[in-house]
């Protein structure tokens, strides 16, 4: 941003930013790819982020805007007069109405124990700067890039500090799926990006950090693509993505790779997506094999005398009273579903715990005390964050949970039950990523805290 700090640049690296050096500029690509994972360093105390290559929007994330709260313009006088993240007039704001953008990166921000500062003179997209406050995302409410992949890159660095030795398992994991390419020109954008805004050229570890937040941002967003393809209706433009980095054959490896990176770190791919959100317009019926298991599953849970069907069309009652299209029904002693449901088998099991929680509730004082337990934790704050962000966008089931809502304490049980059955089992790392040589905890009892064997993989094509 400033000329004289530019100017101050060696000339070696000018030549290298304006391309008068294209083999130099390889050279350390290469340098940086080769040493891939090999001693990653920790995330830095501050982090700027800029995301190159995932394609702009053409409208900034919010334009009416109201000042914030006195708490969070603290916090930017923080950043002020560090001198990093801003330009020193940066200002605290809030949208004027918010909407389902700005609401859906508070609810991603809460699932991982964050919230957001939306800051106006910030210099970059996202900002995360522990040094003033470590559950604080400081976002650009001016930033062209789609909210879910601005959230979940800072969210990736924050994950990078709190869990380092996963995360190193997840460099070492995803290596042998990178283009070599592709993270050649990323480290040429990257670089032309940092110098052209008056910074420093980043060192291999911060280019392995940012292409690493990338590659999670871009899962984020394949967790939640309806929302970021409304979001790209009303702000313009498109979302590219990141796939490009990864080689076809290794789309699949980086995906379970960060997977397994969420999950060792407490979270998961739902952490970031609603994950009862309707099937698209070109819907499919469920295959021959998901019926046969929703109706083996259910008869599992509640025995043979539970009757299933299936039906082509099912409808129900809105919050407004109106009918409805829905997933499931329940009535006494039998499970409706609908073969167009977005995910058969959430639906089978949400529907089985209504059947289960009414004879729960029949079965005599011991049960009651049960029935209190399940009461007490779907009644807590935590558990309603929780549940609120996994079915972002669905409001009719945002109104079934709503505390005063008919039966509405049973609803957060059965998505409670629905989501817990539809988590998946922690598995190995995917063939040929890195298997620890040293699986067992370093410090039992602190979550994603183990000791990693290295790892070594065959050289990138």
């Amino acid at each position: 941003m400033k000329s004289d700090a530019r100017s101050a640049l060696p000339e070696k690296l000018r030549a290298i930013i304006k391309g008068n050096a294209t083999d130099a500029i390889k050279a350390r690509a290469e340098k940086a790819l080769e040493s891939w994972g090999k001693s990653e360093a920790p995330a830095p105390d501050a982090t700027k982020t800029t995301t190159p290559l995932s394609g702009k929007l053409n409208a900034p994330i919010f334009e009416k805007r109201k000042p914030a709260s006195a708490e969070d313009q603290a916090l930017v006088e923080k950043l002020n007069a560090d001198g990093r993240g801003v330009d020193g007039r940066g200002k605290a704001v809030a949208q004027a109405n918010q909407d389902a953008h700005t609401e859906r990166a508070d609810r991603v921000a809460a699932a991982f124990g964050k919230r957001v500062v939306w800051v106006e003179g910030l210099a970059g997209d996202g900002f995360n700067h522990p040094g003033i406050d470590r559950s604080v995302i400081f976002l650009d409410p001016d930033s062209k890039r789609p909210v879910q992949v601005l959230i979940a890159h800072e969210i990736a660095h924050s994950l990078q500090r709190e869990n380092p030795f996963g995360y190193k398992e997840l460099l070492d994991n995803i290596r042998s799926a990178i283009d070599p390419e592709a993270w050649k020109e990323f480290v040429k954008r990257a670089q032309k990006a940092e110098t052209d805004a008056g910074g420093k050229a980043l060192s291999d570890a911060q280019l392995r950090n940012e292409f690493t937040a990338n590659l999670i941002a871009d899962h984020a967003v394949q967790q939640h693509a309806e929302a970021v393809r409304r979001e790209n209706a009303e702000r313009g433009g498109e979302y590219k993505g990141y796939s490009s980095y990864l080689k076809p054959e290794g789309r699949e490896v980086a995906s379970a790779a960060i997977s397994a990176f969420l999950r060792d770190s407490g979270h998961s791919d739902h952490s970031f997506y609603n994950a009862q959100s309707p099937k698209d317009e070109a819907r499919t019926p469920a295959t021959k094999e998901e019926q046969e298991k929703f109706h083996a599953d259910t008869v599992r849970r509640l025995g043979p005398q539970i009757t299933t069907a299936l039906h082509e069309s099912l409808t129900g009652t809105g919050a407004k009273g109106k009918p409805v299209e829905v997933s499931g029904h329940w009535t006494r002693g039998a499970i409706h579903a609908s073969l167009y449901a977005r995910n058969l088998g959430q639906v089978g099991a949400h529907e089985a715990f209504h059947e289960f929680f009414s004879r729960l509730s029949e079965a005599g004082p011991a049960a009651a005390k049960v029935v209190d337990i399940l009461s007490r934790a779907a009644d807590s704050e935590y558990v309603t964050r929780q549940l609120e962000r996994m079915l972002d966008g669905d409001k009719n089931a945002l109104a079934q949970i709503k505390k005063g809502a008919p039966n509405y304490l049973e609803e957060r049980m059965a998505y409670m039950f629905q989501f817990h059955q539809a988590a998946p089992p922690r598995r190995p790392p995917p063939a040929g990523a890195c298997q620890s040589a040293w699986p067992g905890p370093a410090n039992p009892g602190r979550r994603g805290s183990r000791a990693r064997g290295a790892c070594v993989f065959p050289a990138a094509a």
